[in-house]
């Protein structure tokens, strides 16, 4: 079983190099600020993951590691937490739109001070189970924060990508989350000892592994499509256009009028016609040319 669980961290390396490095195309391409936080945050748990799969190889005996070698991880790893702290909730917030301003900014780096402050007295007193415990609780005190604050915004989030990212997110949270949370209490799972990988993170590289190969297949779509309609979708999520109001732009640029429009969509032409101004207005542009335009 150890080797399957090597294995497992193999692939998920593999596939979260895969999703990183379509990810920077992706922010080349498109520019969006957050993006660039979320690809750091990747490299920070891809980074960690590997951390612990050096940590197998003690225990599968491909190599010795050495005590000093273990402490030297176990305080990477800490550090790298100390990072997730901090950064789950910031890309989690920049992702559905909501406000991360001074007050935010600051309760998560007191929360990392306290975090990092209780790492040093639990290296001191020698891996004192009161303080992991601690550890552990602020940890999945934070991912349970983040999903919650998911499930109230997901009506508020207009962007039907990143409504459907938000989803996917709650979904694996809420298959792999309780397992994480039982893998971190006991001290032994699928025949490993998980007390060398406090916090879930045996098997955190499934979740992540998942995640990942979400976010492989969307990318890959994404950037597989032609030019023009890359432009179309980033249009659309810049201006916050609506579901409906997409159906209507892809119809404008095929030269329908609004009475076509009102026929194929099966909606009134009044309505067709409100619509088209809410376009125009969250473009910032008067007339159909005008758009035209913009989305060239």
């Amino acid at each position: 079983m150890k080797h399957i669980v090597f294995l497992l961290y193999v692939l998920t390396f593999a596939v979260g190099v895969s999703a990183i490095t379509l990810s920077i195309l992706f922010y080349i391409r498109e520019r969006i600020r957050w993006f660039g936080y979320y690809i750091f945050f990747q490299l920070v748990v891809l980074f960690l993951l590997f951390m612990y799969a050096l940590r197998i190889y003690d225990y599968i005996s491909f190599f010795n590691v050495n005590d000093v070698a273990i402490k030297v991880i176990v305080t990477i790893s800490f550090a790298n937490i100390a990072l997730l702290i901090y950064f789950i909730p910031f890309i989690v917030f920049h992702m559905i739109r909501r406000a991360w301003g001074a007050r935010e900014n600051l309760i998560f780096l007191a929360v990392d001070a306290a975090y990092i402050a209780l790492v040093v007295l639990y290296l001191v007193f020698n891996y004192n189970i009161v303080f992991f415990s601690i550890l552990n609780g602020i940890f999945f005190a934070d991912v349970i924060f983040c999903i919650v604050i998911c499930l109230l915004s997901l009506t508020n989030i207009k962007e039907r990508a990143i409504k459907q990212a938000v989803r996917i997110f709650m979904i694996l949270s809420a298959v792999f989350f309780p397992l994480i949370l039982l893998n971190s209490f006991l001290d032994r799972l699928f025949g490993v000892q998980t007390l060398q990988f406090p916090f879930g993170m045996l098997l955190l590289p499934l979740y992540h592994l998942w995640w990942n190969m979400t976010l492989v297949i969307y990318l890959i779509y994404y950037l597989s499509k032609p030019r023009n309609r890359r432009v179309i979708q980033s249009f659309l999520r810049v201006h916050g256009i609506t579901r409906r109001e997409e159906d209507i732009v892809d119809l404008l640029i095929d030269g329908r009028t609004a009475k076509e429009i009102s026929d194929l969509l099966t909606i009134s032409p009044n309505t067709v016609n409100n619509h088209i101004a809410s376009i125009y207005q969250k473009a910032k542009v008067k007339n159909r040319i005008e758009l035209m335009n913009l989305l060239s």
